[in-house]
């Protein structure tokens, strides 16, 4: 991808491919009851929407990963698979993320990205940090953490990348990628520290 340049947009089947090339999770195993769940698949319309769900969730997991080469190689296919679902307001703040990470130095993304995100503050994508405080009640951190080691691997995956099983990205590709069901559960679950989180970048009118 070459710096300073606006990511061009495409048409195909970037939807699959970008749900197929996970950037946080790896999968160990096919779940249990696979089988008897593909049997009894819901219809068209609501494939549809649920694949449009999973498309914005794989997006967000991939943007909001650690600007590295892997980030870059990926944000053309993040765009053009966003280009694939119908306008929304999700699907114009995660294009015009990419626009702005593809002008963007990477140099100068890098350094906003560790900037913002630091895991010991306000703004880490940490959910658990925020649920029970960066210096706070470490055994309940643990617990959670090790809750949500469980589930992914009930349902056959595993983390695949440095990130904790508690950070943002992680959980988003989980609900995109996994199982919309269980990541819906675990996202709700930890929704106290999505929404200070979200507050807080609109506060610092962060891209």
């Amino acid at each position: 991808m070459h710096n300073g340049a606006k990511v061009a947009g495409g048409h195909g089947r970037a939807g699959e491919l970008l749900l197929s090339a996970g950037a946080h999770l790896t999968r160990t195993a096919a779940p249990p009851g696979a089988a008897e769940r593909a049997r009894g698949r819901p219809g068209a319309d609501t494939l549809d929407e649920a694949r449009c769900h999973a498309v914005l969730r794989q997006a967000a997991a991939v943007l909001l990963a650690h600007p590295d080469p892997a980030f870059y190689r990926r944000l053309p296919l993040v765009y053009r698979a966003l280009l694939e679902l119908p306008p929304s307001p999700a699907r114009r703040g995660l294009t015009g993320f990419c626009d702005h990470a593809a002008a963007e130095p990477e140099a100068r993304l890098a350094a906003h990205y560790t900037r913002v995100f630091d895991p010991r503050g306000r703004r880490a994508l940490q959910l658990t940090v925020h649920t029970f405080g960066g210096h706070g009640d470490v055994r309940r951190r643990g617990h959670a953490l090790a809750r949500i080691q469980r589930v992914l691997a009930d349902h056959g995956w595993s983390v695949a990348g440095p990130e904790p099983h508690d950070h943002l990205a992680v959980l988003l590709e989980f609900a995109a990628r996994g199982d919309a069901a269980a990541g819906e559960v675990l996202l709700n679950r930890f929704r106290s520290g999505v929404e200070p989180l979200r507050a807080r970048l609109h506060q610092d009118r962060s891209a």
